[in-house]
Parts: structure tokens; C-alpha cells; sequence
């Protein structure tokens, strides 16, 4: 995914377009090989949806499902991804389930 900031349309609160990419869109790429071959929808978004480091299930989920891109009414859907390494509890898992 890349976000192009500085975007603005008078009525929403979009800050940013949005362009999503080749391998993010479902096109029927045997039908319609040239459109497979080049980022073919660009959409008006907020930047708190994007981080820039999408995985490619990440921004396939965004973009088909959780944005609603075709819908220009929509609210902002923060981007939040996180990660925590908790080593006690690891090592609880380990006494109770190790050898």
C-alpha cells in the first residue's frame, strides 16, 4: 500500500489517496490481463489506515474488506498491528508443557 498525503475533498475528511498494490486487487486476470499488470484503483482514505509496512494479507484484508473503499461516507479505521513478548509466560509454558 502506498498513501499519497495532501489529498483533500471539500465535505470529507480524507487526508490522503491511497493506492493499493497489484497483488492486493482480485481482477480477473485472465480476462482482463492489462489490468493485472498496473495499480488500477487509487481511492480517497485516511492516513491513520495505513503504516506503509502492510504485509500482503495485511493490506488484502484492508482494502477488500475493512475500509469499504467504494463507500465515500466512511469513517476512519486506525491502523493498529501489535506484538508482545511476554518471556515469563513462555517460560511458564515451557515448565508446564516441556518434557
Amino acid at each position: 500500500m502506498v498513501s499519497i498525503p495532501g489529498f483533500a475533498s471539500a465535505g470529507y475528511g480524507f487526508d490522503v489517496l491511497a493506492v493499493p498494490r497489484r497483488d492486493v486487487l482480485s481482477h480477473d486476470v485472465n480476462e482482463f490481463p492489462a489490468l493485472a499488470a498496473v495499480p488500477t484503483v487509487v481511492f480517497p482514505a485516511f492516513a491513520c489506515a495505513f503504516s506503509g509496512t502492510e504485509t500482503v494479507d495485511d493490506a488484502v484484508y484492508r482494502v477488500n474488506r475493512a475500509l469499504l473503499i467504494g463507500r465515500l461516507s466512511r469513517d476512519p479505521v486506525p491502523f493498529l498491528k501489535m506484538r508482545y513478548r511476554n518471556d515469563a509466560l513462555a517460560f511458564a509454558h515451557a515448565c508446564v508443557y516441556g518434557t
